[in-house]
Parts: structure tokens; C-alpha cells; sequence
């Protein structure tokens, strides 16, 4: 799935930055397990600032519609619509994901003061 979202953003990604895309797509698996399989694919590939890569164009898109039935091999007519629909998606999520990072973080202190910081009965 890590490859769909590299892929259709046409756009190299951050791990995290592909992990917050498929959380927020509603795929669940371990993290973990999402840096081995871009560690071993064969058509994604590591860039030296820590952003992943999959390569563009159409023999890129044929391939990966060999290896990933995203749409039936019967209807490839399907796959540009579907294309820019995950596009769309994926970059309202990372335009989300940015906006999150931007905003700053409370303070808080360390430790529990129990006086005054807001509880759920509050």
C-alpha cells in the first residue's frame, strides 16, 4: 500500500509522512512492518534525506497495475480515475499532516499536578 500512495503522489515521502497517509486512509498494520517492506521493496528506493521514492511515468504505472491488482485486469480504464482520486486524497491528508506539524505543542510540565491541570470530568 506504501507503494499506491508513493506512486500516486508522484512525490518522494517521509516514512512518516506515508504512515500518516495510510492511517488516515483507514489501513491499519504495524510500523514496523511498513519500514521493512519499503526496505525491501524493489521499485521503492531510499533517498539520502530519509524520503522514499517510486519511480513515475507509464511503464511505472504498468507495472505496478501487474503486481497490484488495483483495479481488474479487464477494466484498465478504471485505473486514471481511481489514480487521481488517491491523489487527491493522499494530499489532502498530507496538507493535513502539515498543518498538524505546524501548529505549536502546548507547554506542559512533567510530572501530575493534580490542581490544575483540566480532567475528563472537568
Amino acid at each position: 500500500m506504501g507503494r499506491l500512495v508513493l506512486a500516486t503522489t508522484g512525490e518522494p515521502l517521509t516514512a512518516a509522512a506515508l504512515e500518516y497517509c495510510l492511517k488516515a486512509s483507514g489501513y491499519r498494520y504495524n510500523p514496523a512492518s511498513l519500514k521493512n517492506a519499503l526496505r525491501q521493496s524493489a521499485h521503492i528506493a531510499p533517498l539520502v534525506d530519509g524520503r522514499w521514492t517510486h519511480p513515475v511515468g507509464d511503464e511505472a504505472e504498468h507495472r505496478l497495475l501487474r503486481e497490484i491488482r488495483v483495479v481488474p485486469p479487464s477494466r484498465p480504464w478504471e485505473w486514471p480515475a481511481l489514480r487521481d482520486a488517491l491523489a487527491r486524497r493522499f494530499r489532502e491528508s498530507l496538507t493535513k499532516r502539515e498543518a498538524r506539524l505546524r501548529v505549536p505543542m502546548r507547554p506542559c510540565r512533567p510530572g501530575l499536578d493534580w490542581g490544575s491541570q483540566p480532567t475528563l470530568w472537568s
